[in-house]
């Protein structure tokens, strides 16, 4: 059995014109699709991608283009169950919609494009999110068209246990934050950003910016600490040899007492088992493996954590 999926997602802004050199602009059309051929759990086909500018082909020529179009071809047993063909097109469209989006972020500069947590989202929730339609000798139809979508729901993520709604209760922090112009400390605006990187599976870049988390982060406690005994200035001469590795392990310790440092022992095990795959990631140019990736995952955690804790005894 032939089955035929296209997929219709948003995505930040990729531009298409330059700005400034003029270039020949261009609409996209089928032919220009990039195409890669699979084989997943049984079934074999290819996937498509290709930047859509929606269907006025009389409207003048866009700067930028906010969609992708994804078209999944397999070739599957009869009788398939349809959730199977979908939850291979859901990792496919999450392996090659991130890479492309990396591709424009990272290899043609346009950084403000991110990547997307595709293969977290529930299969309701991906079918609705790519407007997913089957594409038959008939024509399109709508995925799952007989079905109510009252249940969906967003992605469940790995860290859900740190978010909070945007109750009407938080409106005023809102308006005092963004009245005095608040300004995040550069620890915790890293690891926001190590959590959205390992939800998107940018393991690596993940590891990298907890760490930087932790070292920016234990920097401003000692400088406190030895500012208070008044050797923060022979701290400030030698912190540039000062690693991450001699923050974690002997500088924090050292400045704990023996209760403080019980307390948090099993954060910093957890810290440094990150800041080990951080170092394979930024001096060996390996990738992390599923076990290195977990212990990511804790790291970040244990990072977020141990900032808090050492940010509470200051308090």
């Amino acid at each position: 059995m032939k089955r035929t999926l296209k997929l219709r997602i948003e995505v930040p802004d990729i531009l298409v014109v330059h700005p400034v050199i003029p270039g020949l602009p261009w609409r996209a059309t089928p032919d220009d699709a990039l195409k890669f051929e699979f084989r997943e759990r049984g079934i074999d086909g290819t996937i498509t991608l290709n930047v859509s500018y929606g269907e006025d082909w009389d409207a003048p020529f866009p700067d930028a283009c906010g969609e992708l179009v994804v078209v999944i071809q397999g070739q599957c047993d009869d009788g398939a169950p349809e959730e199977d063909f979908l939850l291979v097109a859901r990792w496919l469209t999450h392996a090659y919609v991130n890479q492309f989006l990396t591709y424009v972020r990272v290899w043609l500069g346009q950084h403000w494009v991110g990547s997307i947590p595709i293969s977290k989202w529930q299969l309701m929730y991906f079918v609705h999110q790519t407007k997913a339609r089957w594409v038959g000798p008939d024509g399109e139809e709508d995925v799952f068209a007989d079905r109510v979508f009252a249940e969906m729901l967003p992605p469940a993520l790995n860290f859900d246990h740190k978010w909070w709604p945007l109750y009407r209760t938080e409106r005023q922090s809102a308006v005092t934050l963004l009245q005095e112009m608040f300004e995040w400390a550069p620890d915790q605006e890293l690891l926001a950003s190590a959590k959205q990187h390992f939800v998107t599976s940018d393991y690596g870049v993940a590891a990298v910016e907890a760490v930087s988390a932790l070292e920016v982060g234990l920097e401003r406690f000692l400088t406190k600490r030895y500012r208070a005994r008044r050797i923060a200035k022979k701290y400030k001469d030698v912190s540039a040899q000062v690693g991450v590795s001699m923050l974690v392990k002997l500088l924090l310790p050292a400045e704990l007492s023996e209760e403080e440092l019980g307390r948090c022992r099993g954060l910093i095990n957890r810290c440094d088992k990150l800041r080990r795959v951080r170092n394979k990631v930024v001096h060996e140019g390996a990738m992390p493996d599923q076990g290195e990736v977990n212990h990511i995952r804790r790291g970040i955690e244990a990072a977020e954590e141990l900032l808090d804790f050492v940010e509470g005894l200051d308090r």
